[in-house]
């Protein structure tokens, strides 16, 4: 996952404090995926309760969520702990917060409108949010030569910086934006929207891509 700019100029200025402190400890990377997962599902339970102020906590514990996910990789790269499963149970854990989240704010605004577009929308970003991680996984397990190896020509570079770019942390802060605003249902509509969109062009890319191999 390539950083973005809230990672650049915000989230890793906090991780590193925390990943010197985690160094210290025999905590493994994968045990910190798990913290910020779980921290994340915490986050998942004020965007339930559909208070404003409970959306501007479930924002900032989210976003909580997202420095201790930087941490991982810089505990594993310090530590020569990298690992496929760690990069699995890394996607896997984001994408399975980011449906609770859309779940739990489509269920709140609901119950505060009674509009079942709401819950198609909350349905829509997760079932975008699954495709995304199984077109993520897909990426993770290309051979050498495959377009979107990374071992593979230059030719196909922008295909895997555009997932990158794409699937960076800024979702926190647009998520914290809309929680001040207090319009997480624009949120909804925008997470419905981009979701689906995101995979169906990179499978249409990749497809396009794999072609010219054959």
């Amino acid at each position: 996952m390539e950083d973005g700019l809230v990672d650049r100029y915000f989230n890793r200025r906090l991780s590193g404090h925390l990943t010197r402190l985690f160094l210290k400890t025999s905590v493994t990377p994968n045990q910190i995926t798990l913290i910020s997962f779980l921290v994340g599902l915490i986050s998942g339970l004020f965007f339930w309760k559909g208070g404003y102020t409970d959306g501007i906590i479930g924002a900032l514990v989210f976003q909580i969520s997202a420095v201790l996910d930087c941490c991982d990789g810089e505990v594993a790269r310090l530590k020569a702990m990298q690992s496929r499963i760690g990069q699995w149970l890394d996607v896997v854990c984001d994408n399975v917060v980011h449906v609770v989240l859309f779940l739990a704010m489509a269920w709140a605004i609901y119950r505060a409108t009674g509009a079942p577009s709401e819950l198609v929308l909350g349905g829509l970003a997760s079932i975008g949010s699954f495709f995304s991680l199984g077109f993520v996984l897909l990426l993770q397990r290309q051979p050498p030569g495959d377009p979107w190896s990374p071992h593979a020509s230059d030719r196909y570079g922008f295909l895997r910086k555009a997932t990158d770019r794409l699937t960076n942390r800024d979702f926190s802060v647009i998520l914290f934006i809309f929680a001040l605003l207090g319009r997480l249902d624009w949120f909804l509509w925008l997470a419905a929207l981009g979701s689906n969109i995101f995979w169906v062009v990179l499978l249409w890319l990749y497809r396009k891509e794999a072609r010219s191999f054959s």
